[in-house]
C-alpha cells in the first residue's frame, strides 16, 4: 500500500496525457498546408481530424478491459510507443492513405493512454489525494492541445508542417522511456495483479456512472463545437483573421485549466457532484450562445466565450475526480474512466455533426447556434442534476 502520495509520478503520468493531446492540437494549424501539398478534399481533412474520436468512441471500454488483463503499466508504454511511431509515420507521409494510417496508429495509442493513465495515478496516490490526482490528470487535454496551437505556427515557419508532427512523435517515444523508468517498480508490481472478472465489469454500469458518461457527451457536444467553429464564426461575422482567432482560441482553452483546478478543490472538500456540474455547465453554456448573436460587439462575445471555457472546465475535472468513487476495487478505475471518456468522444463526434447540419439547414445562419446551445445546456442541467452519489456516500 502507498505510504505517501508521489506527486512526481502523478506529473509524469500527466505528461503522458499532454503528449497524447499534442496530437490533437497539432492538426488544426497545418490542415491548409496538408490540403495544398496533397491536393485533398475537405472531406479528406475531416477524416484526418475525426479518426481519433471515432476510434475512441468505439474502443474505450474494450481497450480498458484489455488493459486490465494486460496490465496498465504495459498498456501505457505501448500507447506511447504507438503514438510515437504513428506520429513519425504521419510526418513522413506523402499521400492521404499513409497519413491516415499513421493517424490510426496514433489513435490507438491515444485511446490506450486515456484509459491506462488514470489507473497508474491511482496506484501512486493515497485515497484522500485521489480526487486531486485525477484533477491533475484532467488537465491533459487543454494543456497539451493549447500548447501545440501556440507553438505550431513558429515550428511551421522554421521548416514546414512536418516539423511539429515529427517533434510530437519523438517526444512520445522519449516520454515512453521516462515513464517506463519512473514506474518500473510500481508498474511491474501493479501489473502482477492484473485481470478483471465479468462481475467487476458489470458493476461499472450503474445509473451514476451512465449518467456521468451522458453528462460528458452533452459537455463535449458544446465544448468541441465552441473550439472547432469559433474562429470561423469570428472570421465570418466580425472579420477577425484566422490567425488571430487561433491565438484567441488558445488563450480560451488555457482558461479551461482554471475550471479544472477549481473543480478538484471543491470535490476534495465534499461539494456535491451534481450541484457542482449544473452550476458549471448551464449558465456558462447559455452565455456561450451569445457568440452566435451577430448584433453583439465582439468584446462581449469573446468575454462570454472565455467565461464558458473557464467555467465548463469544472465538468470533466469533477467527473474524472469523482468517477473512482463509483468503484469498489482499484482494477475497476480504468474501466469507469473509459466509460466516461467514451461518453466524451461520442459528444465529440455527434456535436459537430448536429451543429453543422443545423446551421446548413438554416442557410448558413449562425444565429441558430443560440438554439443549439440553449437546448443542450437545458438537457445537460437535467442529466447532471440526476446523478446520484456513490453508495458509500448515501445515507
Amino acid at each position: 500500500m502507498q505510504a505517501k502520495t508521489s506527486w512526481l509520478l502523478v506529473m509524469i503520468v500527466a505528461g503522458a496525457g499532454f503528449t497524447a493531446a499534442f496530437n490533437i492540437g497539432k492538426v488544426a494549424p497545418v490542415l491548409p498546408l496538408i490540403q495544398a501539398e496533397m491536393g485533398l478534399e475537405l472531406s479528406d481533412l475531416g477524416l484526418v481530424v475525426s479518426v481519433y474520436s471515432l476510434l475512441a468512441m468505439f474502443l474505450c471500454i474494450p481497450v480498458a478491459i484489455a488493459g486490465a488483463q494486460f496490465g496498465n503499466y504495459r498498456t501505457a508504454l505501448l500507447a506511447l510507443g504507438l503514438m510515437g511511431c504513428g506520429g513519425l509515420l504521419s510526418a513522413n507521409a506523402d499521400s492521404l492513405s499513409w497519413l491516415l494510417f499513421g493517424r490510426i496508429v496514433e489513435g490507438f495509442g491515444f485511446v490506450m493512454i486515456a484509459v491506462a493513465a488514470p489507473a497508474l495515478i491511482a496506484r501512486v496516490v493515497l485515497p484522500e489525494d485521489r480526487a486531486m490526482g485525477m484533477t491533475i490528470w484532467s488537465l491533459w487535454m487543454p494543456v497539451g492541445a493549447s500548447t501545440m496551437l501556440l507553438i505550431s505556427p513558429t515550428l511551421i515557419d522554421l521548416a514546414d508542417w512536418r516539423l511539429p508532427w515529427l517533434m510530437t512523435g519523438w517526444f512520445a517515444l522519449i516520454w515512453m522511456v521516462v515513464l517506463g523508468l519512473a514506474f518500473f517498480n510500481v508498474g511491474r508490481a501493479g501489473d502482477q495483479q492484473r485481470g478483471i472478472s465479468k462481475s467487476q465489469i458489470k458493476a461499472i454500469f450503474q445509473p451514476g456512472t451512465l449518467m456521468m458518461a451522458l453528462s460528458m457527451t452533452l459537455f463535449a457536444c458544446l465544448y468541441i463545437v465552441a473550439i472547432a467553429f469559433s474562429p470561423t464564426v469570428w472570421h465570418e461575422t466580425k472579420q477577425i483573421s484566422l490567425q488571430t482567432g487561433s491565438y484567441l482560441l488558445a488563450f480560451a482553452m488555457i482558461m479551461t485549466i482554471v475550471g479544472n483546478l477549481y473543480a478538484g478543490f471543491l470535490i476534495k472538500r465534499g461539494y456535491p457532484l451534481n450541484r457542482l456540474l449544473v452550476k458549471g455547465f448551464v449558465i456558462p453554456s447559455a452565455l456561450c450562445a451569445l457568440i452566435f448573436v451577430p448584433a453583439l460587439p465582439f468584446w462581449l462575445q469573446y468575454s462570454c466565450f472565455v467565461i464558458f471555457t473557464a467555467a465548463v472546465g469544472i465538468v470533466p475535472a469533477a467527473i474524472f475526480a469523482k468517477a473512482p468513487a463509483y468503484t469498489t476495487e482499484p482494477i475497476q478505475i480504468s474501466l469507469v474512466i473509459a466509460l466516461v471518456f467514451q461518453g466524451t468522444t461520442a459528444g465529440q463526434v455527434l456535436g459537430p455533426i448536429l451543429f453543422s447540419n443545423l446551421i446548413e439547414w438554416q442557410s448558413h445562419n449562425w444565429s441558430w447556434g443560440v438554439l443549439y446551445y440553449l437546448g443542450i445546456a437545458s438537457l445537460g442541467g437535467l442529466v447532471m442534476y440526476a446523478i446520484k452519489p456513490p453508495e458509500s456516500e448515501e445515507i
